[in-house]
């Protein structure tokens, strides 16, 4: 099972890198609608789908599981998030360790460090503390999008994917 889901890993990792580099002349920074796009649709949902398909079906004929489509569902949904969460992070933090390229703006930390808290507050009040009837608690689950903005606009796509990623 784990030889499955590690060669199946693998395997997305390459085929949403190939997918992008071939609709991507340089697809290593991800600020431009285009690159974004292609990396939502073909990195993160295309590549995800494909091999959790094939690995629910490696699973069923395993026995591992018996509900192919819920295991490729749920697959599909985790890697997404994962994907379009860590690849910009990963990806802009390479660019930035560059030689002559790393420039730390320690002005900026306070109003970065007093987002992350914010945001940790925020979801700890929505996700662990939900003191409200049942029919209003999805409207909680809206309550960090001022902060993932001002992050978005603040610290542009390292912000969005941190914060997002936090």
């Amino acid at each position: 099972q784990v030889a499955i889901q590690y060669v199946l890993n693998c395997a997305e990792a390459v085929l949403g890198a190939t997918a992008l580099l071939w609709r991507e002349s340089h697809p290593r920074r991800f600020d431009k609608l285009s690159t974004m796009l292609n990396l939502i649709l073909l990195g993160s949902i295309v590549a995800p789908l494909v091999t959790s398909a094939a690995m629910a079906g490696a699973f069923v004929a395993l026995g591992v599981t018996e509900d192919f489509w819920l295991t490729t569902i749920a697959r599909t949904i985790t890697n997404t998030f994962a994907t379009m969460t860590l690849v910009p992070l990963i990806a802009h933090g390479a660019s930035r360790l560059r030689p002559g390229e790393f420039r730390l703006d320690w002005s900026r930390a306070p109003e970065a460090l007093l987002i992350a808290v914010c945001l940790l507050i925020v979801g700890a009040v929505v996700s662990i503390v939900p003191n409200v009837p049942h029919e209003r608690f999805p409207a909680l689950l809206y309550a960090p999008i001022p902060l993932l903005l001002l992050a978005t606009v603040r610290f542009g796509i390292v912000g969005a994917s941190g914060s997002i990623l936090l």
